[in-house]
């Protein structure tokens, strides 16, 4: 991972971000401290206590080190309601190259009940209150 970082931070000439998501992205610590040990050199600096406290996937986090140049995000993945929506959008006739396609999640507006409830659940906090 950390060849493929350095290689895409080369053809980019910077980076402004790194992004983990999908099940290991999201659920595993271990992981992405292994793939982000050493890479201060292109100016990313992560928060090691945010990293190993950040163990969900149903909320995005940012566990950069205050400082760092170049942020460290953890993003849940939500393959599921990209295939939905994919196949709602070709019955009805309404989809387009997935350039030209605008996805719910894509709007400012957006929120996911589900996962803001999840999450709340998880840290022991009653959304209903």
């Amino acid at each position: 991972m950390k060849k493929y970082i350095g290689a895409y931070a080369a053809v980019l000439g910077r980076l402004d971000a790194l992004i983990f998501t999908a099940g290991v992205g999201e659920m595993g610590d271990t992981i992405r401290t292994k793939v982000l040990y050493g890479l201060e050199i292109l100016g990313i600096e992560y928060d090691s206590e945010k990293n190993r406290l950040t163990r969900t996937r149903n909320k995005e986090f940012n566990i950069s080190h205050s400082d760092s140049p170049v942020k460290v995000l953890v993003i849940p993945t939500d393959e599921e309601l990209v295939f939905v929506e994919d196949v709602t959008a070709l019955i009805e006739g309404t989809y387009d190259i997935h350039t030209n396609f605008t996805y719910s999640f894509q709007r400012k507006e957006y929120v996911n009940s589900m996962r803001e409830k999840a999450y709340m659940e998880e840290k022991g906090i009653n959304p209903g209150k």
